[in-house]
């Protein structure tokens, strides 16, 4: 009978709270890498490079870990650089400025080309432009 009741205590009681802890383990250990992922339209990882094409006709050139999400609803132009760096040549459209929100730093051009550097909020190490009309502001 104790051996009965001893089953019971460990298939009630100890086994799901294992089962907890194995799924907090590893959520713990993948979980930015995930949020990150479902935050991000295009994603590179260590080692990659890819080229983008936006709803627009922009063009991003993400550099190696770059992590990069857009909003292109209702007219608006909007990117965030969510990690790493990118490389963005803007259509230009005096009508609908062109917004990248990189952290810090947030930048809005109505055409031009520019390298906007991110890490996820911290200050901008570079922003460097090709002539066209913009503007630069810290947020």
């Amino acid at each position: 009978m104790p051996e009965r009741a001893s089953r019971r205590i460990w298939s009630r009681r100890i086994l799901p709270g294992m089962a907890v802890a194995a799924t907090v383990a590893c959520l713990w250990i993948a979980g930015p890498g995930l949020w990150l992922r479902w935050q991000a339209d295009a994603l590179t990882g260590a080692g990659e490079m890819l080229v983008v094409t936006l709803p627009d006709g922009s063009r991003a050139d993400l550099n190696s870990g770059t992590a990069l999400a857009y909003d292109f609803a209702e007219g608006r132009r909007h990117v965030t650089l969510l990690q790493g760096e990118a490389w963005l040549d803007v259509i230009h459209d005096p009508a609908h400025p062109f917004t990248v929100d990189a952290g810090a730093t947030e930048v809005t051009v109505k055409g031009t080309a520019f390298r906007g550097p991110g890490d996820g909020g911290g200050e901008p190490r570079d922003t460097r432009t090709r002539p066209g009309p913009g503007g630069l502001g810290r947020l």
